[in-house]
């Protein structure tokens, strides 16, 4: 074991994500970092999961499959086990880019203080094809200046959660995650890290690949994170003419992004009327977003050409 780079720490809560979890794994233990601890925290499943798991146990600095509280639930019983000098934690659904552990030790061997360090992402699809990734990668480090504004609007990604890591110094001021939070958990973390003093550093390192599902998100499930993102802009937001813009802002995206949602949700569904109708209206109604969020429009069309050719066949 090399002992020169800091031990890093990886969690991956996980539930039923049989489907995805081998790539996970994979692309932890692929990157033959020396100084791994990496824990699997499996809620339970009933799927192939804990094969799966088995199958990579020898690599594995501890796992279990018992019945949790839900995915913060997870990850805090991996926080409360880990041991490393570095931590991140990594759905079971998204992966690891090449060289990415080895790249953030060094990143961190340069900090000497409590700090945050996130980089940049690619988007994939359900069989790993990238949807979007950065024009650029920059092999870079600096200290961001956000504001809690800036973290709120989720919608631009700021702080994007596979690619983001934390020292122990960080931890031991942070601790666990909000359990009470189902769905912006990593939000309220890193708002918590920046009105605690802890420094966070961006760089234009691609660390990972985030997974983008074409299932479609039950209205209950949008309200659960409407709610979770209003409760934290009344926290955080103390200027009213600061949550008077956000709230626009967010009735913006979160209507756009719903209709988009819902719109994949039909096409899976075979209801391309249905589907080609709220497209229509996502992109009336939120002309903008063509623009910023042009990626999600791609995918939905993408979702919509692959459902109409296997019909033609």
């Amino acid at each position: 074991m090399n002992l020169s780079l800091p031990k890093i720490s990886i969690i991956t809560p996980s539930y039923n994500q049989g489907k995805y979890l081998e790539q996970t794994i994979l692309s932890v233990t692929n990157q033959n970092y020396p100084n791994l601890e990496y824990i699997i925290m499996d809620g339970g499943s009933s799927d192939d999961s804990v094969k799966i798991i088995k199958k990579h146990s020898n690599e594995l600095a501890y796992w279990e499959s018992k019945k949790d509280n839900g995915q913060a639930d997870a990850i805090n019983k991996g926080l409360s086990k880990c041991t490393g000098e570095i931590i991140c934690w990594l759905n079971s659904d998204d992966v690891l880019m090449k060289g990415a552990l080895e790249n953030i030790a060094q990143k961190f061997k340069t900090i000497n203080e409590p700090a945050i360090v996130s980089g940049n992402y690619r988007t994939i699809d359900l069989n790993g094809v990238v949807i979007w990734q950065p024009k650029s990668e920059i092999d870079n480090l600096y200290v961001s200046n956000y504001s809690e504004l800036d973290l709120l609007k989720c919608w631009r990604n700021t702080l994007p959660q596979p690619s983001t890591f934390w020292n122990r110094a960080a931890f031991e001021k942070m601790r666990l995650l909000n359990a009470n939070f189902h769905f912006a958990m990593d939000l309220e973390y890193w708002l918590r890290a920046i009105n605690m003093g802890i420094k966070i550093y961006k760089t234009n390192n691609i660390y990972s690949s985030f997974r983008i599902h074409s299932e479609s998100k039950s209205s209950t499930l949008e309200i659960k994170l409407k709610e979770e993102l209003k409760s934290l802009q009344k926290t955080y937001l103390r200027k009213k003419a600061e949550a008077f813009f956000y709230n626009i802002s967010f009735f913006i995206w979160f209507s756009s992004e719903s209709k988009i949602n819902k719109a994949i949700g039909l096409v899976n569904n075979g209801n391309i009327r249905g589907s080609l109708l709220e497209i229509a209206k996502s992109i009336v109604y939120f002309p903008i977003n063509v623009i910023f969020k042009a990626r999600n429009y791609f995918y939905y069309f993408k979702v919509l050409a692959k459902f109409t050719l296997n019909l033609n066949k």
